[in-house]
């Protein structure tokens, strides 16, 4: 498989809203700070299904400095504006768990990151990055 951009990274974030957020309303909200697209490539809804956000052809829109060589993936739930935690669910594990193999395939073994190992100052993606691949039998390079 030939890709048109070279990826380096994976880099997880979380949509900091309530469960019902879809592709959608981020889609809204990041055209509505006067961006092209949706900023993630993948968002995985509450529901556990995966939605196709901006092409992972393009350069995305999610980690300053970050985005040229990583794809995003955002899971919908995390701390709110108000402080609320909006925890993620099994079926959304379940979903991160298939697409990092799936990029694991058409990429390579790629190191995973949270959006906070590049901003100290974000909760986000507001669970254990490490943790979540040890449990679940994902190596960090």
């Amino acid at each position: 498989m030939v890709h048109k951009r070279d990826i380096t990274s994976v880099i997880l974030h979380c949509s900091a809203s309530g469960p019902d957020t879809t592709v959608g309303d981020i889609r809204k909200w990041h055209k509505a700070r006067g961006w092209s697209d949706i900023g993630y490539h993948m968002v995985i809804e509450n529901n556990g299904n995966l939605k196709l956000g901006r092409d992972v052809d393009k350069e995305g829109a999610h980690c300053r400095g970050q985005n040229k060589n990583s794809i995003g993936v955002c899971l919908v739930g995390g701390v709110d504006g108000n402080g609320v935690n909006h925890k993620f669910n099994k079926k959304q594990y379940n979903t991160l768990k298939i697409v990092l193999v799936g990029i694991f395939m058409s990429y390579g073994l790629l190191p995973i990151h949270g959006h906070n190992h590049f901003n100290k100052n974000k909760l986000c993606p507001c669970f254990d990055v490490d943790k979540f691949l040890k449990d679940n039998g994902l190596c960090k390079p």
